[in-house]
């Protein structure tokens, strides 16, 4: 009879899966994003023309989103990295 009562820790647990999974989702777009900024770093060089961006920078930026989900406010409190 009570078998699909939730509890607020299910209720939170919820919660805390929808935000993270969504976080997630933001972030792996974001590295989808940077692989264009890394191919254009790639074509750049090869034609001896002035980069946008080092490649120290974008391999540091990529590290920071994977990162996100070790930072302490996740998946609620998300400080994003900039390029």
């Amino acid at each position: 009879m009570f078998k699909n009562i939730k509890t607020a820790q299910d209720l939170e647990l919820e919660a805390f899966e929808r935000a993270a999974n969504s976080v997630r989702a933001q972030r792996d777009d974001l590295l989808s994003a940077l692989s264009k900024d890394i191919e254009r770093h790639q074509s750049q060089s090869r034609l001896g023309i002035e980069v946008t961006h080092t490649i120290e920078n974008l391999d540091h930026y990529a590290q920071l989103l994977r990162d996100i989900p070790a930072q302490a406010g996740f998946p609620f409190e998300i400080v994003w990295p900039e390029l």
